[in-house]
């Protein structure tokens, strides 16, 4: 609760280093709690509304029971104004494909990912993740499926870089922040320390098959730290069930790292293993589930992958202590990526199956390289393609390359149509969009409703300093399924 003391500082103008760092741990426990005690009343109307069934012997809908629908019907208003501020619903049902793949609205918002990946800082020695809470419901009314996820973030001018995986049409499209097709649009709202990423999609276009996943999503809080968080549909539901909102809270998580990310070592200095220590702790969860894994690259074809040992992490239930280590006498793990990965997963209860995980990427290299020979392999590796790609019309797809080993390389996509053989890097249908994470460059091609006509070949061209690596993929377009 906070003291009658943070009251009057914040009524004071001058607020001193202090009293600051009081104040934000009093905003903090205070937010904790109270969403922590609005899980508390929900259950105990629920609890009550089933008692009044029970004590009346039948099945009429009680007081309770008319308290908890209202309740739930007014817990998306906030997220329903965001959709109407942000004229979602206009740009979902007006939305035009791209006349070109070059489209100003793509190139506009790889220009806004480049400058917050610049902002962020090189990593974070301490990670707190509070108040993470999943709102969805089944809009009848529109037919469309609304999720929003909310958490908290432990520092203000903290930049954000998130990345979803939707599925749509049972394929997987990469989508950011604001982007709004067809059927489906994903938003993000900023409201001091809280974020709320919000996902609006149309009933038809989403899978029903439970135990699926539904969303995925990256959330870059440094260049050497990552959050994902995925949603899944539970074993026994589908969408098309949760008619009423629903709500599930995610414990909070406190993540410190006793390493720099960066390890550039004295070969002489080390002989032996290097130990990397995480410590968690939470006061909401209980960690003696956490699982710990790890995976280092030293470059494009070797990759060692381990769960990490069960004597090496000595868990109770509010703190974890992980820890991983790797010999640096042995060539394969001592000049790499080393990526160190934590899962939590929501409780065997929960009204919607989650998952988060905190990854960790530590850079290892002797002292007279500049970086690891992971980021030295010059490589080309590009997700959901195949020599062959068919695709029914109407549906949608994305593909995802990553450059690594070039400096900022300049990457182009052209389409050869078919049968005349033209070749064009100015197409229609598709959105076209340029980044760049700590690691590699990437290119991602999407189109959310594919017609005839973009039935052809089609390339990737990455090029940097008189290199080229280049993908190609053949997209076949049918009317209905072979």
């Amino acid at each position: 609760m906070i003291s009658p003391q943070i009251f009057a500082i914040v009524s004071s103008q001058d607020i001193n280093d202090d009293e600051r760092t009081e104040l934000q741990a009093a905003y903090k426990n205070t937010l904790e709690n109270l969403e922590q005690a609005e899980h508390y009343i929900k259950e105990t109307k629920k609890s009550l509304a089933s008692l009044g069934e029970l004590l009346k012997g039948d099945t009429t809908t009680s007081t309770e029971d008319v308290i908890k629908v209202e309740d739930e019907k007014t817990e998306m208003e906030d997220v329903y104004k965001i959709l109407d501020t942000k004229h979602a619903w206009e740009r979902i049902d007006q939305q035009k494909r791209p006349e070109h793949a070059t489209d100003t609205g793509t190139d506009f918002l790889s220009k806004v990912l480049a400058y917050s990946s610049k902002r962020l800082p090189e990593e974070k020695s301490e990670i707190d993740l509070s108040g993470f809470k999943i709102r969805f419901v089944n809009d009848e009314n529109r037919d469309y499926f609304i999720a929003c996820i909310e958490f908290g973030v432990d520092d203000i001018d903290t930049d954000l870089i998130i990345k979803s995986y939707i599925k749509i049409h049972n394929e997987f499209l990469v989508m950011f922040p604001g982007m709004c097709e067809s059927g489906v649009c994903l938003l993000q709202q900023r409201e001091w320390r809280r974020h709320k990423l919000i996902l609006v999609l149309r009933n038809s276009m989403a899978s029903t098959d439970p135990g699926s996943l539904l969303m995925l999503s990256f959330i870059s809080m440094s260049k050497a730290d990552e959050l994902f968080f995925q949603l899944y549909i539970p074993q026994d539901k589908n969408l098309t069930s949760y008619r009423n909102a629903k709500e599930e809270l995610v414990p909070s998580y406190g993540i410190q790292y006793l390493n720099q990310s960066t390890i550039a070592y004295n070969p002489r200095d080390y002989l032996e293993d290097i130990h990397l220590f995480t410590k968690i702790d939470s006061s909401t969860a209980n960690l003696t589930s956490v699982e710990s894994a790890t995976k280092f690259y030293t470059n494009q074809s070797v990759s060692i992958f381990n769960e990490t040992d069960e004597n090496s992490i000595k868990l109770s239930s509010t703190m974890a202590i992980i820890d991983n280590s790797f010999d640096l006498s042995d060539p394969l793990t001592n000049n790499g990526i080393y990526f160190n990965t934590l899962r939590f997963k929501s409780r065997d209860d929960a009204i919607i199956d989650w998952s988060l995980v905190i990854n960790r990427v530590y850079r290892v290299f002797p002292q007279n390289q500049s970086k690891p020979n992971a980021l030295s392999e010059i490589y080309m590796e590009c997700y959901n393609i195949k020599e062959r790609l068919i695709v029914k019309l109407g549906a949608a797809f994305s593909v995802e390359c990553r450059v690594s080993g070039m400096l900022s390389p300049e990457i182009r996509v052209y389409q050869t149509k078919n049968p005349n053989g033209r070749r064009t890097k100015d197409f229609p249908g598709f959105y076209i969009l340029r980044l760049e994470d700590n690691i590699a460059s990437l290119v991602i091609i999407t189109t959310y409703s594919v017609q005839l006509e973009d039935d052809g070949e089609y390339s990737i061209i990455a090029g940097s300093n008189g290199m080229y690596l280049q993908e190609s993929f053949r997209l076949q377009v049918i009317e209905d399924e072979v």
